[in-house]
């Protein structure tokens, strides 16, 4: 359940994936550029885990469903039923008409995504939904801590036992845990009964939106865009304000890098003892 949640909920071909030798030159944030590099970033994440992903995945798609009530600001009666789900929540997760005339339902072009939603995708708006953090915080610290959210105060366990950001010892946001709420928030309102690769009702790829969703989010974190690293500081505050390991944070600390730059060339500048 760890790895699905901060890593990814699908394989890409599983069994070429453990076929795969390690490329000791691989870089995880160049993980969407070919086959081979997604290849090696899953053999990375799941060398010590395969068994019971569909089993871990269906059943925390199911708990999020029955608690989502907090989550959505709805009815249980609401997400019980796939035809309630359909026609009260399909334009909150991107239901929209085709070209065709069709309906579908657009991956990007969804209010559950963003925050100030203005109908079409908004690079800055983009993953900041407060939903999404909720449908985390669910997972990893239980339905009480969405009602602490809801009354504006940041994540936090209500229960003495151990919960699972402690089990699994979380201290700051990954981008697996952004897409996988992304995916698992618009799913929970999808028509569709079972979670899997594909919805057997709203036809969504789910597998593949993941896919796109979590592209988006390294090539922001490889190229330090502003959008991007401003979604992990607003994730982390919401989710770890104490955090000293956020992402945005580790990739946008420039400074360290800089002076140990200048700090070699002034070595290579000084003369070879050995020369004299």
């Amino acid at each position: 359940q760890k790895f699905e949640v901060t890593h990814a909920l699908w394989l890409h071909e599983p069994t070429r994936t453990f076929q795969t030798s390690l490329d000791n030159e691989y870089d995880p944030l160049d993980r969407f550029d070919t086959i081979g590099s997604k290849l090696q970033g899953q053999l990375r994440d799941i060398m010590d885990f395969r068994d019971g992903m569909q089993e871990q995945r269906s059943n925390m798609a199911s708990r999020l469903r029955a608690r989502g009530a907090a989550i959505f600001q709805c009815t249980e009666g609401d997400l019980r039923v796939s035809h309630v789900r359909r026609e009260k929540f399909g334009e909150r997760i991107g239901r929209a008409e085709g070209p065709d005339g069709s309906l579908i339902y657009h991956p990007w072009n969804a209010e559950i995504l963003h925050s100030n939603y203005a109908g079409k995708f908004d690079v800055k708006s983009v993953f900041l939904n407060p939903i999404l953090q909720k449908t985390i915080s669910c997972i990893i610290r239980g339905p009480a801590s969405v009602i602490l959210m809801n009354e504006g105060e940041p994540s936090r366990a209500t229960r003495n036992n151990e919960t699972m950001d402690l089990k699994w010892g979380l201290d700051h946001t990954t981008p697996g845990m952004i897409a996988a709420s992304a995916v698992l928030a618009r799913w929970t309102l999808s028509p569709d009964d079972y979670f899997k690769e594909r919805g057997a009702e709203s036809g969504i790829h789910w597998h593949e939106d993941f896919d796109n969703y979590l592209q988006f989010l390294l090539s922001g974190l490889k190229k330090q865009k502003r959008s991007v690293l401003h979604i992990f500081r607003q994730w982390d505050m919401a989710l770890f304000p104490n955090t000293e390991h956020g992402l945005a944070g580790q990739l946008t600390n420039t400074g360290r890098d800089q002076l140990m730059q200048s700090v070699m060339a002034a070595l290579d500048e000084d003369e070879d003892e050995l020369a004299e």
